[in-house]
């Protein structure tokens, strides 16, 4: 049996970007998903889109991608920005093919590079079959 493996990339959204239907977009600390393929701004009440997380102030999350892969980002409460900043978490995701990260905060610098990170729940030497 064959083995698809899909990935799916969540960038910010941008007014000048198109959208299709079913891509998601972070924007202003929620995911939104396009039900539409119409180029609008996400936002509550428009059709055109569902948030699919939730900004609540502290512990809001949304989709990122790290080092290539998706995790869920779990904002720090004393964090207001959008995206990432120092002391977020990452959650739920796979750093390489064998090394799984249940949580890692962001200590700063280029979020595709380990030393950005500290790893607090993570599985290495997954192995392959």
């Amino acid at each position: 049996m064959k083995t698809n493996r899909i990935r799916i990339s969540v960038r910010d959204w941008r007014l000048q970007d198109r959208y299709f239907v079913n891509e998601p977009t972070n924007h202003l600390g929620s995911t939104w998903q396009n039900l539409t393929g119409r180029n609008s701004e996400p936002g509550e009440g428009n059709p055109d889109w569902k948030n699919i997380s939730s900004a609540d102030g502290g512990g809001g999350r949304s989709l990122i991608v790290v080092n290539g892969n998706i995790f869920t980002l779990a904002k720090n409460p004393n964090n207001s920005g959008e995206g990432l900043e120092n002391n977020d978490l990452i959650v739920g995701g796979m750093w390489d093919a064998t090394t799984y990260w249940g949580a890692a905060q962001y200590i700063g610098g280029d979020k595709d590079t380990l030393g950005a990170w500290n790893p607090l729940q993570i599985v290495k030497g997954i192995v392959l079959v």
